[in-house]
């Protein structure tokens, strides 16, 4: 559901020295969203799960992937080899420490390094 914002909604907020925060598109949509775009880039790509699982026969949390900071979504290019990784940060997420290091170090292997936050960052790369 989305919320309708009035002047005298957004003026309110101003007074009380309160950032606004209009809401944006989800992380799950714009991975959604941008496993599509890479697709037709010409990436062969796939939604890199790293989180944590509980199990509950052995009552134990399993860590995620053994690589710290690995991308959301990687993948490499269809016809170059060219690796992907692409982070994925919604609202007010940040990159972790890892996350930064992981990237910078496919961009120094030569690799395609991105972060979308937005909608707007997915339109860049659908730009030629």
């Amino acid at each position: 559901m989305l919320t309708r914002w009035t002047i005298k909604d957004i003026e309110k907020v101003q007074k009380k020295g309160k950032a606004i925060v209009l809401p944006g598109p989800s992380t799950s949509a714009l991975t959604k969203r941008a496993l599509i775009i890479l697709d037709l880039k010409g990436f062969k790509v796939w939604r890199q799960n790293n989180g944590g699982v509980y199990d509950p026969t052995k009552k134990v949390f399993r860590s995620g992937s053994s690589t710290p900071g690995i991308s959301d979504i990687m993948g490499f290019h269809k016809k170059t080899a060219q690796i992907l990784a692409c982070e994925i940060k919604a609202g007010k997420d940040k990159l972790r420490p890892e996350q930064v290091e992981f990237l910078e170090s496919v961009r120094q292997a030569g690799g395609v390094a991105l972060v979308i936050r937005n909608n707007d960052d997915l339109e860049n790369l659908i730009k030629p």
